[in-house]
């Protein structure tokens, strides 16, 4: 029936699914039934037929009709475009590992099963453990999601550090190595600041650094309070930020969450003394002209020629004109670049991009895709960087 109908069928248990790529879905299996007020599904006589015939009772409660712009849910997975679970459940596991955290493994048990574990059990065993309850729920994301997905990673990361906290060293569980590509993704962040009356919005990319915090370029931060950062993956999940440095001629600018986050924010490593010589081989991480479902942008460039601008800094008390190195790269940067991180074979940065077009249609017009080597980044911030007035 379902081939008939040009639909694919699959079953779990009594439950059963009907799905296709028809822009009208086939009415011998289910009807819209317009004259209710609520637009009542109902099976079609066809199905229904062969239900009945077969022995099967009907639950009206469970028979729904979702388009591709709906959610579409089948037993209990999300299966719009691939195979996902609800976010309620990736939020439940955020708030069971920051209970733990914080109140410890004792009070965070006691109160999950006091207030959340609606589940019928044998009153003659022993409910599980909570540190098993949460692992479990965390590999059922793996088991949809994959082993490589940020959100397991991210999540297995925090019930390990937990667990060698708390001494209960047997039940971690180690994470297979992702390849280069996902490292790099993992570690860089969009942003977006607009001014106080939305009429201007900028975007760019941000990036963490082992020793220094978050990164991007002064420019990318038009209003402290009307800036976020959010990672590619989880676009409703915004963090406000806070500045705690920043120069408008360097177009450089640190910050942190402005609140408390229970993860570990990954971060990149610094190189030593890198190699800015011309033809030098890098990698440029960025979110150019980022449209809501990009994945990052991750491509190889070389460095074509150096310049050298002039910029104020803060020395003690004293502003000071200083000369900054720049590098030039062959590859174009673009709006939503600003502040991508420069990278070596290892992934190591040894710079930051700041300036280029302001789109593709432009690129052919500037040879100006600049770069902050890491040096002079680490020399204004370590020679009396303050927070400036722009």
């Amino acid at each position: 029936m379902a081939k008939t109908h040009k639909c694919n069928y699959t079953g779990y248990a009594d439950d059963i699914t009907f799905s296709t790529t028809l822009n009208v879905f086939p009415k011998e299996l289910a009807i819209i039934d317009h004259l209710s007020n609520d637009y009542k599904i109902e099976i079609g006589n066809l199905l229904k037929n062969i239900l009945l015939e077969n022995g099967f009772e009907l639950n009206e409660k469970k028979v729904r009709l979702q388009t591709k712009q709906q959610r579409q849910e089948v037993t209990g997975l999300i299966v719009n475009k691939k195979r996902n679970v609800k976010r309620s459940l990736i939020k439940q596991i955020r708030a069971m590992l920051h209970a733990w955290g914080k109140y410890g493994l004792q009070n965070a048990e006691k109160e999950y099963f006091l207030k959340y574990d609606k589940k019928q059990r044998n009153p003659d065993f022993e409910p599980p453990m909570f540190n098993n309850v949460v692992v479990g729920k965390i590999h059922f994301i793996k088991m949809i999601r994959g082993d490589r997905d940020p959100i397991y990673r991210k999540l297995l990361n925090k019930y390990n550090t937990l667990i060698m906290r708390d001494g209960i060293t047997k039940k971690r569980y180690n994470l297979l190595p992702i390849d280069s590509i996902e490292e790099i993704q993992e570690k860089i962040w969009i942003i977006e600041s607009e001014d106080e009356y939305g009429t201007k919005i900028i975007q760019g990319t941000a990036f963490s650094l082992v020793g220094y915090g978050l990164i991007t370029c002064d420019h990318c931060i038009i209003d402290e309070n009307e800036t976020v950062i959010y990672k590619w993956y989880e676009v409703n999940k915004r963090h406000k930020i806070k500045v705690l440095k920043r120069n408008k001629d360097i177009d450089i600018a640190i910050f942190t969450l402005l609140e408390e986050s229970i993860y570990e924010i990954p971060s990149f490593t610094q190189k030593d003394n890198p190699s800015y010589s011309h033809g030098t081989k890098l990698t440029i991480a960025d979110f150019t002209q980022y449209g809501g479902n990009d994945t990052p942008n991750i491509r190889d460039a070389r460095i074509s020629g150096h310049k050298e601008t002039s910029v104020t800094i803060c020395m003690g008390d004293n502003l000071e004109d200083i000369t900054v190195k720049r590098c030039k790269l062959d590859t174009p940067i673009i709006a939503g670049d600003s502040c991508g991180p420069i990278l070596d074979k290892n992934n190591e940065v040894v710079g930051v991009a700041v300036t280029g077009a302001d789109c593709w249609e432009n690129t052919k017009e500037t040879e100006n895709y600049g770069v902050i080597p890491i040096q002079t980044i680490n020399y204004l911030i370590n020679n009396g960087l303050k927070t400036q007035n722009n």
